[in-house]
């Protein structure tokens, strides 16, 4: 804009003072220069919000958690591979092969325990074609030494050291689809008694997540 002094016309018209748009600069003034800049800035703070920058709900989404029986689970990862052969092993890989999943959900969970020591719990959820194979896969995933569903640990960096044996095991089979979780400690020190890694194991099995 272009502030433009009082003056008179060759006629004598007296022209009162006024801004007027600067040369060559078309429609693009058509407001105040402070109302363009407020708009790029308003603009600019909703996509840093809108990327999740912003406080709020961000982290409790990123990890939600789930309580039941006095016990807060939560959920530190999950994934829900469209294969269920490229992600098991031992026999189990073999039943896979030949009686393809329909659907797999895999999620892995951290409980404490009463005092304080970290649980990592691993649940796999499988989806089968028919209730009669859902049945054979969990008789076969139930039976000692015919491997398993591939914990999400094993993809995780920062569970990958978590070691699951077996040894605290429970699963479960609701129509065509089998549940099968396996807990075990997060690290030797503070280690969780026997009792609470059972009890994290089956507890995992009503874990709400699909």
């Amino acid at each position: 804009m272009v502030q433009v002094r009082r003056y008179t016309k060759k006629d004598g018209t007296e022209v009162r003072p006024h801004n007027r748009s600067s040369p060559g600069s078309g429609d693009v003034s058509s407001g105040p220069p402070g109302v363009l800049v407020a708009v790029v800035l308003s603009l600019g703070a909703l996509v840093l919000v809108g990327n999740g920058l912003g406080t709020g709900t961000t982290q409790e989404t990123e990890h939600p958690t789930w309580r039941h029986g006095g016990s807060t689970f939560t959920a530190v990862d999950s994934d829900a591979p469209a294969s269920c052969v490229n992600h098991s092993y031992g026999r189990v890989k073999g039943f896979f092969a030949k009686h393809p999943c329909r659907k797999l959900r895999r999620t892995l969970l951290t409980v404490p325990d009463r005092d304080g020591a970290t649980m990592v719990v691993a649940v796999s959820r499988t989806t089968m074609a028919t209730a009669g194979s859902a049945v054979k896969l969990r008789e076969l995933v139930d039976a000692q030494g015919t491997g398993n569903l591939e914990e999400l640990s094993r993809d995780s960096l920062a569970y990958a050291d978590v070691d699951f044996e077996g040894k605290h095991y429970s699963s479960a089979r609701e129509g065509n689809t089998v549940t099968v979780s396996e807990a075990a400690p997060r690290s030797e020190r503070g280690k969780p008694d026997r009792a609470a890694l059972n009890d994290a194991a089956r507890t995992a099995l009503r874990h709400p997540g699909r």
